[in-house]
Order: structure tokens, then C-alpha cells, then sequence
């Protein structure tokens, strides 16, 4: 592995890989973010009544620095019949049923 100088807007050390050519250094403060990643889990939820209720589980981060984004404007928590948010902001959890 061969030592580079460190980055010139973050700081962050950068390595080249001789093995590894493929891994790069991303910038996470000059990132422009062009490109997104969304994974997503859809939960099958049964209430107190027996009846069956969906929601799904968002997060969205950059493709190329993999920083995560935050949801804005959603309350906190975990509930089957409105949106919410995690803790942190980083996932979206909102209620949906089958059209």
C-alpha cells in the first residue's frame, strides 16, 4: 500500500490500495450527492384487533460518499397509522395499505 497526502477538504488520511483498485477516496464534504442508494423494508404488522396493517422502512444515503440522509419534519417513534421517523432521523417509517 502506498501513503498518499491527506485529503484536502476533509482531512481523512487517503491509502492507496494496490489490491483493491476499485476502492476509492470520496470526499464526504466536497460530495455533491448525484447519485442515492434507497433501501427499503416493508413490515407486516398485526394490531390488538387481529387486523393486518403494512408499513414500510425508508433509508436514503449517497452512492458515492455513503453518507446518510435525514428525514425532515416526521415526528419520533413507531406507530402503525401515521409517518414517524427513528431516533436519529435516518429512516422513515410510513404506514401504506394495498390499492
Amino acid at each position: 500500500m502506498d501513503k498518499l497526502k491527506p485529503c484536502s477538504e476533509c482531512g481523512e488520511k487517503i491509502i492507496k490500495d494496490k489490491s483493491k483498485p476499485w476502492r476509492k477516496h470520496y470526499c464526504k464534504v466536497a460530495c455533491e450527492h448525484f447519485e442515492f442508494e434507497c433501501f427499503c423494508n416493508v413490515n407486516r404488522i398485526l394490531d390488538k384487533d387481529d387486523k393486518v396493517r403494512f408499513t414500510v422502512d425508508i433509508q436514503v444515503k449517497c452512492r458515492k460518499c455513503e453518507k446518510p440522509f435525514v428525514f425532515i419534519g416526521l415526528p419520533m417513534g413507531l406507530l402503525h397509522d401515521s409517518p414517524t421517523m427513528g431516533a436519529f432521523g435516518y429512516e422513515a417509517r410510513l404506514p401504506i395499505k394495498a390499492a
